[in-house]
């Protein structure tokens, strides 16, 4: 799929970027609230969960939680930059917040948030989702990702760049995303992308992904 033919006309991504969204104060606070809760990082691939490991597809440490507050601002960033795109997706809800830890040498390498199409859609379980395709929040049955949302919380890191890849043609295009602490980088959850691993300091975001019936 490819995401609409958007491009950012500051770095020629297809990631529309919201710049300071978010100030210096409110950044910190996320960071002092939840870096310190935070557990290993898993990979999800088919019906594999593939845990954290040095070299793995994703070497990062999460926690989740959920705040009315962060979903009422960043759902009116998530209706702008759908409309402004020109994805103009039917969304209907979103899934936890998840804040990421990026220490040194922490990565995530090449990977899509989600299939958009009907084979992806969500399934209700009682018990703990073994896969993308299975979902414990019932507002979210039959819904699949659709929007991925990336909050920078930092940037005095060194490496950790937001990298997105399409493939026109033959040609395959790699964007590196320019954002700064505060900035929100907004995306199709079908682009592949990925973290680069951090060479100095500690990376730290927040991502949610938002939802809505599969794309026919």
């Amino acid at each position: 799929m490819s995401a609409s033919g958007f491009k950012n006309p500051t770095d020629g991504s297809p990631c529309y970027v919201i710049h300071n969204a978010f100030n210096e104060e409110h950044c910190k606070k996320f960071i002092e609230t939840h870096s310190e809760s935070v557990v290993d990082a898993t990979h999800v691939k088919g019906d594999e969960v593939i845990k954290r490991k040095k070299g793995g597809p994703r070497d990062s440490s999460v926690t989740f939680f959920d705040d009315l507050n962060l979903h009422n601002y960043l759902d009116g960033f998530c209706r702008v930059a759908n409309d402004m795109a020109g994805w103009r997706y039917d969304i209907t809800g979103r899934e936890l917040f998840q804040f990421t830890k990026y220490n040194k040498g922490d990565h995530y390498n090449w990977h899509m948030d989600g299939h958009a199409c009907h084979h992806a859609r969500r399934n209700f379980t009682f018990q703990k989702p073994k896969n993308l395709r299975e979902i414990g929040s019932p507002h979210l049955v039959g819904t699949v990702r659709k929007i991925s949302m990336s909050v920078i919380l930092n940037d005095n890191y060194e490496g950790g760049e937001f990298q997105t890849k399409q493939i026109d043609g033959t040609e395959c295009n790699e964007d590196t995303v320019k954002a700064n602490a505060g900035d929100v980088i907004i995306f199709p959850s079908y682009l592949t992308h990925r973290v680069k691993p951090v060479t100095k300091g500690t990376r730290y975001s927040i991502v949610v992904w938002w939802a809505g019936p599969p794309l026919k």
